[in-house]
C-alpha cells in the first residue's frame, strides 16, 4: 500500500494537526462507551503515534499497541512514546498477534479497499464483548476556494488508489457481522 500522503516529516506534521483537532473530539467518542476496564488496546493505522497516545489516555488500558505499515512512521511513534507497543503490521492482514478490548482506526478506511469485509474482520479479532470504534468523514463542505481545491485534490489521490474520502456514507449503510451500538453522523465546525 502507499500511502496517499506519503511518510516524511512533512507528512507527520500533518498527521500532528489533524491529531490536535481531532484528538479530543475522539476521547470524548470513545470514553462515551467505555464501560469496562480495558486490557488491550490497538490502533490501526498509527501513524506518528498521535492516535495511539489518545487511545491510552481515553481508556486507561494496561496495554496499548499502534500498527501501521511505514518504518518512518513507526521509528517517530517509538520516539514520541517510547513506553507503548508500536508493530509493523498489515491492518487489511488478520489474524492480529493480538486479540483487544478496543480497536481504534480513524481516517484508515477512507485509504483502503474492501471496507466492510476489513471493518467485519477487525471485529473478529476483538475479546468477547470488545468495541471496535471507527470515524471517518461522510463529507466536508467549505466556501473557501484553496480548501475545496485540496479536498478535490486529496479526493483524487485517494480515488487513484481505488478508495473514497468519504467513506463514511458507505460504511453507514454496510450490515455487519456485529451488533453496531451506535452510528451517528456529527457536524464539526471549523
Amino acid at each position: 500500500m502507499r500511502y496517499t500522503f506519503g511518510t516524511s516529516t512533512k507528512a507527520a506534521k500533518r498527521l500532528k494537526k489533524i491529531a490536535n483537532f481531532f484528538n479530543p473530539l475522539a476521547n470524548d467518542f470513545i470514553k462515551q462507551f467505555v464501560r469496562r476496564s480495558v486490557n488491550i488496546a490497538l490502533d490501526l493505522g498509527c501513524g506518528p503515534g498521535f492516535t495511539t497516545h489518545m487511545l491510552k489516555q481515553a481508556t486507561a488500558c494496561k496495554h496499548i499497541y499502534g500498527f501501521d505499515l511505514s518504518d518512518a512512521f513507526l521509528k517517530l511513534a517509538h520516539k514520541h512514546y517510547p513506553v507503548y507497543n508500536f508493530f509493523k503490521h498489515d491492518v487489511t492482514a488478520v489474524s492480529f498477534p493480538m486479540h483487544a478490548d478496543i480497536i481504534y482506526a480513524r481516517f484508515l478506511l477512507s485509504h483502503l479497499k474492501d471496507n466492510v469485509t476489513n471493518v467485519n474482520n477487525w471485529a473478529g479479532e476483538l475479546t468477547n464483548g470488545g468495541m471496535l470504534c471507527i470515524e471517518e468523514v461522510e463529507d466536508i463542505f467549505t466556501d473557501i476556494g484553496v480548501f475545496k481545491e485540496y479536498l478535490r485534490a486529496n479526493r483524487g489521490l485517494i480515488a487513484s488508489q481505488g478508495a473514497e474520502l468519504y467513506i463514511g456514507k458507505t460504511l453507514g449503510k454496510a450490515k455487519y457481522k456485529s451488533n453496531v451500538v451506535y452510528n451517528d453522523s456529527v457536524l464539526l465546525p471549523v
